[in-house]
């Protein structure tokens, strides 16, 4: 690799990372919330982005959906952001 290569990221600009997350998985319903060493999965994966250097900020998007009220009552212990919308919504984020 050349040395003169350009940075993928420009340092001025400002990278959110959306971290998706529902309760009704269809394989393992709730597991965003299910501990591993003692914290949920869905911390587990917020710390680790956080070390990453090319994000700005860290979201946690999911549902207004009554399952997912345990994500957010967990979020609000936190001080990461965390949106709450329409699973419709929430779909088309991935477009």
């Amino acid at each position: 690799m050349a040395a003169n290569v350009a940075p993928l990221i420009d340092p001025d600009v400002s990278v959110l990372a959306i971290l998706q997350a529902r309760m009704s998985a269809s394989r393992l319903p709730g597991k965003v919330l299910m501990e591993v060493q003692g914290k949920p999965l869905l911390q587990l994966m917020m710390e680790r982005v956080q070390l990453c250097k090319t994000f700005s900020n860290v979201v946690v998007a999911t549902t207004s959906e009554v399952d997912d009220d345990a994500i957010e009552v967990h979020m609000k212990q936190t001080t990461t952001t965390i949106v709450s919308e329409s699973l419709n919504l929430l779909l088309l984020l991935h477009l």
